[in-house]
């Protein structure tokens, strides 16, 4: 449907003041909704000419040339959309109106993260500021028009020098596409580039340590009281346990009962609560960092997940692992080892995991080739 605008000058008369004067608005009308925007201008109503909407009397020369001149940009702005073919809305002509750029995409972004906040964990938010933080390091300034399909492909190859793993890049490129389609509805953007572009990385088998591997990891010897032996503890604690990345980072001291050796934590993706049995090793670990503490405190110190993934790669270079280790591989590794070396029933380390869909557990069941061909020597005889 073919958009049709007006845009005059008013007076408010139902906004007389103390002192006699009415306030000058420009009435914009598009289709059937209408805005007065305020110009901040006030005049007596007998110095108002209805019919030629200006002023009357004399001084007002200079204001009457500020009214025609802000009519005269809107309208530009108006015409410019429409015959562009692009989105025009009472909301971005009061934007525009207001001095607030919606060419920029990092407007765009902030308008709809707003929008969006209201239904997001503190968490999420979180990486949402994080993608903001990786465009402006890739880019300052970002026009609208410029995010296209060229423009992904640019971000993807640089998001792949971050360190944050196929699973961190498929987090960002997600959140970026769930950024543009609320933009799309809000009329800000046209088109999504994301469209028929797979951004999850599909890899050929899932990546996780044999407990021979996560053995020789947790003998790899680190300087005391340093980030890497942060890092790998946290790596160690995360495979024994299946937490995530933003459970480690949350676990606080009354989250684990040390009675019991159980974790009871909400989790941060999904605000499942999970119950994890904790074994020998974990047990330990989570009294030593817990010593001390306040059951309100962090079991460990915050690390972002950046960071944590930087330090794996060099711990995994310490015993020439020869697999691209990122902190979710200890997630792999957790739900890997119940499945297939400890024969835990996939319905019990669905739960321990938290995952919404049996299917998803399910992913781990016979991941390792060498088990596979083991169970068919063996088990499969007719």
């Amino acid at each position: 449907m073919k958009k049709s605008f007006s845009i005059l000058p008013i007076l408010r008369k139902d906004k007389i003041g103390v002192d006699g004067k009415c306030p000058i608005n420009v009435q914009v009308r598009l289709n059937s909704k209408v805005i007065k925007l305020p110009t901040k201008q006030k005049i007596f109503p007998e110095q108002w000419d209805s019919k030629t909407k200006t002023c009357i009397g004399k001084g007002y020369g200079e204001l009457n040339v500020f009214l025609k001149d802000i009519t005269l940009k809107l309208e530009k702005f108006c015409l410019n959309k429409i015959n562009n073919n692009q989105p025009l809305t009472i909301d971005m002509i009061k934007d525009y109106y207001n001095g607030v750029n919606l060419n920029c995409f990092y407007t765009v972004f902030d308008k709809m993260l707003e929008i969006k906040a209201e239904d997001l964990k503190e968490a999420t938010i979180y990486k949402y500021n994080l993608l903001r933080r990786y465009l402006k390091e890739f880019k300052k300034q970002i026009d609208v028009a410029e995010v296209d399909l060229m423009f992904i492909g640019k971000f993807g190859a640089f998001l792949k020098k971050k360190n944050d793993g196929k699973h961190g890049i498929a987090n960002h490129h997600k959140n970026l596409d769930a950024i543009i389609n609320l933009a799309i509805k809000q009329k800000l953007m046209v088109d999504n580039p994301y469209i028929n572009k797979e951004y999850k990385e599909k890899s050929k088998c899932i990546v996780f340590l044999t407990p021979e591997e996560l053995e020789s990891f947790t003998k790899i010897k680190v300087k005391p009281n340093s980030g890497m032996k942060l890092t790998k503890d946290r790596f160690i604690f995360a495979s024994l346990t299946g937490l995530r990345h933003s459970d480690v980072n949350t676990l606080k001291m009354k989250d684990i009962d040390f009675k019991t050796k159980i974790i009871i934590k909400e989790q941060v993706k999904t605000g499942n609560e999970v119950k994890i049995p904790l074994n020998t090793r974990a047990f330990l670990m989570a009294k030593q960092y817990g010593k001390g503490k306040d059951k309100d405190e962090l079991l460990f110190p915050t690390v972002t997940n950046q960071n944590d993934n930087s330090r794996l790669k060099t711990l995994a270079e310490a015993i020439e692992l020869n697999k691209n280790l990122t902190f979710h591989v200890s997630r792999h590794t957790f739900g890997t080892m119940m499945v297939n070396y400890y024969n835990v029933p996939i319905t019990i380390v669905k739960e321990m995991m938290g995952h919404t869909d049996i299917s998803i557990t399910a992913n781990y069941a016979n991941v390792n080739t060498d088990m596979m061909k083991e169970a068919m020597k063996n088990k499969f005889k007719f």
